[in-house]
Parts: structure tokens; C-alpha cells; sequence
């Protein structure tokens, strides 16, 4: 139901698309406007091309597969390395070894000086 003095019509053009990589033009109808720039028409993009490029998963299982044997020879290095360290000995001395055992008579004395 349209409201009466209400103008329902849609703008409708024939436009003009330019390619703007290869300078392809042709014309669709459209609302937008008459005249539409794009990046990437049917003609250059690659997808419609064939010239697109996909990831093969065989590609990406070695990757990952080469990168985990890599950090499992890092871990093995670093194993074998902390094998060969000397072990590090703090100097634990103990505090009965550095006091003398001295007489009540010994402490009388050194207080009366």
C-alpha cells in the first residue's frame, strides 16, 4: 500500500562499468548511477582468469612438518648441552663451621677488656 502523493519510482540507468586495470568497458543496468569505476573486471581478474594461485595443503603439511623436526633438533641440542654443563655448586658453608667453640671463661674475659 502506497501512500498517495508518494513517487515510488526507482532510478533506474543503463551504466556504463570501466575497468579501471584494463580498460575494459561494457554496460549493465543499474540504480547506482550512470557511470561506475572497478578495480578488477571478468577480463584481468585472476580468479576468472586462471591465473589465480592456491595453497596446496601438500604444501602446508611439509611446511609444518619440516618446521616441527627443526624445533625437535633445537630441543635435543639444548638437552645434550645442558648434559654437558658443569653443574654449578654454590660455596654452602655452614654456620657452626665459622664459629669457634669458646669457654664461658673465654667470654668473661673479652667482656672485662
Amino acid at each position: 500500500m502506497n501512500k498517495k502523493g508518494k513517487d515510488n519510482a526507482i532510478n533506474y540507468y543503463e551504466a556504463e562499468i570501466t575497468c579501471i586495470t584494463c580498460s575494459n568497458v561494457f554496460t549493465v543496468g543499474s540504480t547506482k548511477g550512470k557511470e561506475i569505476r572497478v578495480d578488477a573486471c571478468s577480463k584481468c581478474h585472476p580468479f576468472y582468469t586462471g591465473q589465480q594461485q592456491s595453497m596446496r595443503a601438500d604444501g602446508q603439511v611439509e611446511k609444518f612438518a619440516k618446521q616441527q623436526a627443526k624445533q625437535q633438533e633445537i630441543l635435543k641440542q639444548q638437552i645434550a648441552d645442558a648434559k654437558n654443563q658443569k653443574p654449578i655448586v654454590k660455596n654452602k658453608s655452614k654456620k657452626s663451621d665459622k664459629l669457634k667453640e669458646v669457654s664461658l671463661e673465654d667470654l668473661k674475659n673479652s667482656l672485662n677488656k
